[in-house]
């Protein structure tokens, strides 16, 4: 049995219930990348109220559609649990305002039992596990008839947006705005509030290699995170012991790696253009990530940042965003002001002392403080800088703790 297919214009998470009148199993998935896991068994044997677990559900996993299992008898004839669980996905529906979706689950049950023997002695106590496992089951046969359709509308949109164009990450001021928007798309699937998926399997079989020419911690551990979660293979080249030590050049070492199979390059480095200019060389042979160049631009800390505001404001039409400390010397403040003029920001502010402001200033599109106080009134979010001690040529601010009283952020100032 199945609805309407417009379903299947829905992409994001999915959960789905294989439907009891003393349990309801649940497992949740996702159809960007068909992964699907087991989530809980719902007791309502007891004339509990299952809906208040599943609104709470609903809450957390904000699916955007969901599954419901349909019982027949095994020769495809309705039974009395058929009209149940179709009552049921209909209250689904109206209480809820999410498209339902019916799967043919007569086997669900005794697949799960099945695919269980080997591990439970004991099936009959662990009848919760045996829901969720065919919850599962559920699950899997909605995306296996996905697989199929390769004229869904989500592969249509993969073809169509400027993602399947991207083939270097190397600069925001390069980007348009309809590549930025459909990257906070892409990154709308994966993001899964207080609880996530631990992996997927989107570059599997890929490799990833972190190219750090200068020293980071946090960066290069994200990356390689990241880099884990959608299943890639990491390598972390330690630059000080590699073949850079010997006098290879950069280009060398990059061609190498690709001749072993390295498919993507996340390279951080201390003179801008490099990046850029592997990129330029490598062509299309593999993929470039800009993790800094220089003080040129941080376009991936851009990204995230500003995925961030939006985020919590929805929008940037309207916003006025403050940007404060070392704006001079930051690549991050570069790609950060490049990144809210492009998304409509109304308002971007800097804020900082008149030596570590850039000297192309009237050529940004932004608006110069040297007062916190003054910069801060109205604005709705505030990105903090370090001092980037390591580009400055001199001594351009008298102590760090003098900067920290004029320029620190503390909740007194955040009443502007």
């Amino acid at each position: 049995m199945t609805e309407a297919k417009d379903h299947k214009l829905l992409v994001g998470n999915i959960l789905s219930f294989d439907f009891g009148e003393k349990r309801v199993g649940v497992a949740i998935g996702n159809n960007i990348t068909n992964n699907v896991h087991p989530l809980e068994t719902i007791d309502a044997s007891k004339k509990t109220d299952r809906y208040i677990k599943i609104e709470s559900l609903l809450e957390t996993w904000k699916p955007t559609q969901l599954i419901v299992g349909y019982p027949l008898n095994d020769d495809g004839s309705k039974s009395r649990m058929s009209a149940l669980a179709k009552k049921f996905g209909e209250k689904l529906k109206n209480k809820f305002n999410i498209p339902v979706h019916f799967i043919d689950e007569r086997f669900s049950s005794s697949e799960a039992e099945l695919r269980l023997k080997a591990l439970e002695k004991n099936l009959k106590k662990r009848k919760h596990i045996i829901d969720q496992v065919a919850a599962m089951i559920i699950l899997d046969s909605f995306f296996e008839s996905d697989k199929n359709e390769k004229s869904s509308y989500f592969m249509k949109k993969i073809q169509k947006n400027k993602l399947s164009e991207l083939q270097h990450l190397l600069s925001i001021q390069e980007m348009d705005v309809s590549l930025i928007k459909d990257i906070f798309i892409r990154a709308d699937k994966f993001l899964i509030n207080n609880q996530s998926i631990s992996k997927y399997d989107v570059l599997q079989g890929k490799t990833i290699c972190n190219l750090f020419f200068e020293n980071s911690t946090r960066t290069q551990t994200t990356f390689e995170i990241a880099a884990k979660r959608l299943s890639a293979d990491v390598i972390n080249l330690d630059i000080a012991t590699s073949s850079q030590s010997k006098g290879e050049s950069i280009l060398d070492l990059i061609n190498n790696l690709i001749a072993m199979g390295v498919s993507i390059f996340v390279v951080r480095h201390s003179k801008p253009g490099i990046p850029a200019k592997i990129a330029q060389n490598i062509k299309n042979m593999a993929h470039v990530i800009n993790a800094g160049d220089g003080n040129k631009e941080h376009p991936t800390q851009a990204l995230l940042d500003a995925y961030t505001i939006r985020s919590y404001k929805k929008k940037f039409d309207g916003l006025k965003v403050a940007i404060v400390g070392d704006i001079e010397h930051s690549r991050v403040a570069k790609s950060e002001i490049y990144i809210l003029n492009k998304l409509g920001v109304k308002e971007v502010r800097v804020i900082g002392p008149e030596s570590l402001m850039p000297k192309n200033i009237n050529d940004l599109n932004i608006k110069a403080f040297s007062s916190m106080n003054e910069g801060l009134k109205n604005v709705d979010a505030i990105l903090m800088l370090r001092i980037q001690k390591e580009r400055m040529r001199k001594n351009t601010i008298p102590s760090e703790k003098e900067y920290f009283k004029t320029y620190g952020l503390n909740e007194e100032r955040l009443k502007f």
